[in-house]
């Protein structure tokens, strides 16, 4: 009846397993698509009540929809897991070559700049490449980021490399927005490769070809083409498109800070000769800062000071200037408002030093002497303080070595006490283990024999058998592990185990040799061999005694790994 029940709960929980493997595949078939409806989906499930497999693969698609949803990374620990769980499993697997381009992702969207961050996207594309039929979006993916972390790194020929292998993979897998991604990744590296600007717009010309009347990748294309007409002296169309980014800027989901279209304008007018139109929007930029304390706001104070002094409104430059200190001031927080002091300070202390010369020469001669009698008078102090300390440390001594002696008594009469206490309490908890480790170890023996029974006769039923067998065990080992707690130890062996070093598997294995059980009872109990119940007897007796300590009587359980 056990048996049956056993088994019916093992097929039911790889009923579930299979359910939820098959939920995650649906979804990651539309996380392209609908990362941020894939996101809320994968909050209503529980990672700590899934299977290994389930569980790694629920963590691959939850770092692949925060990612997608731009969502703020604080830490690399999940996707380092599922890198983990895929390598010793599913080596060189589609789960696995994910798993390592989004390592490189989330490590460089955390601003890691070194080789953690190229090392799995490199493996990546080493598994990419191997495999017969690699996946194109995952291959697209690895080289895209590649191609970004070179570019980064001003390695920009080889950034262009990946660009093109990216661009590739697009093509053959008809994706109109990565091809669009990667025509203006190619972009923005052309501008810094090469002076020769008709590459970067023959490029530019392209990506009007995937814009799909998408308004993200207009907002983008307008940025581009902003820049393009900008390097190339055409002005007037740089603002034209810096207001159509404005126009559209309300609706744009991936999008800068405004204040920067603003700023745009501002500058090209200022060039332009058009003070009145670039002083409208840098005032304009200046209302829509967001974020009071970034660093370089400054530099739109001070660009409102330029175009001010330029209309020789000389008392409006000057009102701007201030701003521009008092942001710069913010900007740098503690430190430059200490360096800021230190230079106010300095001219002061200039003239209060040469007041101060003419004092010091005039009172120089009367602090030698004074010193001169203040040492005279130091060392006769100290000369008879020491003397008074020697005579006052030998009563302290002798004080001390009687405390000392009655200590002592009074320690070695709490410890006979505490060992009478322990051996009690020892003999009382120990019992109750005995009969149940006894039963247990003879109802184990019973199933494992009618479990090679079960394998002769049918192997499949005898396989799932085993699985609920291995289950079952781990569950009791987890169970068991629970049974002997730190304080059950101080009650039986009358150690103090405050720092944690012994695990509850310790804690089992040395409450189990204290009762007399048996090895092969305490290696089934422990879920192990004979063979490897000794090397953790080893291992253990060898931890103690690196940790046995006057203070905690670590010593008394060497005892019992010696007679175990």
């Amino acid at each position: 009846m056990i048996c049956l029940c056993l088994l019916s709960t093992v097929s039911c929980s790889r009923k579930r397993g299979e359910g939820l493997y098959n939920r995650l595949l649906q979804w990651d078939a539309l996380l392209q698509e609908r990362p941020e409806a894939i996101r809320d989906s994968l909050t209503t499930l529980r990672a700590e009540e899934m299977l290994l497999s389930n569980r790694a693969y629920y963590g691959l698609l939850k770092t692949i929809a925060d990612d997608k949803t731009y969502a703020d990374f604080t830490s690399d620990s999940l996707i380092n897991s599922v890198g983990s769980y895929y390598r010793r499993t599913a080596h060189g697997s589609n789960h696995h070559t994910r798993a390592l381009l989004y390592q490189g992702i989330v490590r460089s969207r955390l601003g890691i700049m070194d080789s953690t961050v190229y090392q799995p996207l490199k493996e990546a594309l080493r598994l990419l490449y191997g495999q017969k039929d690699p996946d194109l979006t995952s291959l697209y993916f690895t080289n895209y980021f590649m191609g970004d972390i070179h570019k980064k790194n001003a390695n920009k020929d080889i950034a262009k490399q990946y660009f093109q292998k990216a661009l590739m993979c697009a093509k053959l897998k008809n994706d109109s927005s990565h091809i669009f991604d990667a025509y203006l990744s190619l972009f923005w590296n052309s501008l810094a490769v090469t002076d020769d600007l008709s590459g970067s717009k023959s490029y530019l010309d392209t990506l009007q070809l995937y814009v799909d009347n998408n308004i993200e990748k207009e907002y983008f294309l307008l940025n581009a083409e902003s820049i393009y007409a900008d390097l190339t002296q055409n002005y007037e169309e740089a603002i034209e498109k810096e207001k159509k980014k404005l126009d559209i800027y309300p609706s744009v989901r991936i999008k800068g800070d405004e204040f920067r279209i603003y700023y745009a304008l501002s500058d090209i007018f200022s060039r332009l000769n058009r003070p009145d139109s670039a002083f409208y929007y840098v005032r304009q930029a200046i209302a829509h800062i967001e974020d009071s304390t970034y660093w370089q706001n400054y530099l739109l104070y001070d660009h409102a000071a330029d175009i001010a002094a330029g209309m020789n409104d000389y008392r409006l430059a000057d009102d701007y200037r201030r701003q521009a200190l008092s942001a710069y001031d913010q900007s740098v927080e503690k430190r430059l408002d200490t360096r800021i002091r230190e230079l106010e300070n300095r001219y002061d202390l200039a003239e209060s030093e040469n007041k101060a010369l003419k004092a010091e020469a005039r009172n120089r001669l009367m602090l030698a002497i004074g010193g001169f009698v203040l040492l005279l008078a130091g060392i006769l102090t100290l000369y008879f303080a020491k003397q008074r300390s020697i005579v006052l440390l030998q009563g302290e001594k002798l004080a001390a070595e009687k405390e000392r002696t009655e200590a002592e008594k009074r320690r070695l009469d709490a410890e006979a006490q505490l060992l009478r206490q322990q051996t009690e309490a020892q003999q009382e908890l120990l019992s109750h283990y005995v009969s149940f480790l006894e039963i247990y170890g003879s109802q184990l023996n019973q199933t494992r024999i009618l479990s090679k029974k079960i394998h002769s006769k049918d192997m499949k039923l005898g396989e799932e058998f085993d699985l609920m067998l291995k289950e079952g065990g781990q569950r009791f080992h987890k169970l068991a592990e629970t049974m002997v707690t730190s304080e059950d130890m101080t009650k039986l062996f009358g150690i103090s185990e405050s720092d944690g070093i012994l695990t509850e598997s310790d804690r089992l294995l040395l409450s189990m040799l204290a009762a007399g059980t048996g090895n092969e009872q305490i290696a089934a109990l422990l879920n192990t061999s004979t063979n490897n119940l000794k090397s953790k007897k080893w291992y253990l007796k060898k931890k103690i005694s690196a940790h046995a300590t006057a203070d905690n009587g670590f010593e008394r359980l060497l005892k019992i790994l010696g007679s175990g």
